[in-house]
């Protein structure tokens, strides 16, 4: 059986689940980047975006931080040419109740739409 992308760095995914402390999923989503660049390119947009994409957060500062990191990481998941894939977590961010997390989500989709390559 195939180990998850976080567990091949340390990190439970129970960290980053729902059931931890939210400064630690805070701490944990802040990093999301180092953790993308560590598992590359190809492991980021197979296993952890789907893994964001599918784990509900239930605490909004998370939320915030998680549409603020997503915004950045056009580089992480390959190029423009794979900016579609963080489509689904930013879609999802955008439908959540507090404005602020919306806000931020919707500014990270057009942040990556700009950067995304036309086919």
């Amino acid at each position: 059986m195939p180990r998850s992308p976080l567990k091949c760095l340390g990190i439970s995914s129970s960290r980053l689940g729902t059931g931890s402390a939210c400064w630690l999923r805070l701490n944990s989503i802040k990093k999301l980047s180092t953790i993308a660049l560590a598992l590359g390119v190809e492991r980021t947009r197979s296993e952890l975006l789907p893994f964001l994409t599918d784990t509900i957060y239930d605490e909004d500062e998370v939320l915030l931080a998680l549409a603020e990191q997503l915004g950045n990481f056009t580089g992480l998941v390959g190029g423009p040419d794979f900016a579609h894939c963080l489509l689904p977590p930013l879609e999802n961010l955008a439908t959540v109740e507090e404005t602020v997390v919306r806000d931020k989500a919707v500014e990270s989709l057009r942040q990556i739409s700009q950067e995304h390559t036309p086919v």
